[in-house]
């Protein structure tokens, strides 16, 4: 297994419960991912697994909600399409999103630009993946 891969799918879907678990009950990540208002579907080519993320009413503690599987009670607003590596190197800060789209990296549905508001919203995230695959002991991970 190469360095920065996920070892299947089911310690993807382990990592990525934890990152949006922390995002959505950020005090300053989670209100402006709710305010950004952008539903967003992740599908990672090649542990077949499909991810969709939304937010949350402004009632609920929890900024977003996500599901498994890609059948969510919303539509999102865009899909991106990409290996589970690629998404880890993203997640990590060490990837540039727009340059990924450009080569394929990601491929994109969708309202994009959208998304691309995210940016600066998600720039405090990178750090907090990046600890949360230390704490975990996720090695293996870091890129």
């Amino acid at each position: 297994m190469a360095k920065g891969q996920f070892r299947d799918v089911d310690e993807l879907r382990s990592v990525m419960d934890a990152l949006f678990t922390i995002l959505a009950h950020d005090p300053r990540i989670g209100p402006a991912l709710r305010d950004a208002d952008v539903a967003q579907r992740f599908e990672f080519t090649d542990l077949d697994a499909v991810l969709d993320v939304a937010p949350t009413g402004p009632d609920e503690a929890a900024a977003v909600r996500w599901e498994w599987g890609g059948a969510p009670p919303w539509e999102p607003v865009v899909t991106m399409r990409m290996r589970s590596d690629v998404a880890n190197r993203f997640w990590q800060g060490k990837l540039n999103p727009v340059f990924a789209v450009a080569t394929g990296k990601i491929k994109t549905s969708g309202d994009v630009r959208r998304a691309t508001s995210l940016g600066p919203v998600l720039q405090p995230a990178h750090a907090r993946y990046r600890e949360l695959l230390g704490e975990r002991g996720l090695d293996h991970l870091l890129v």
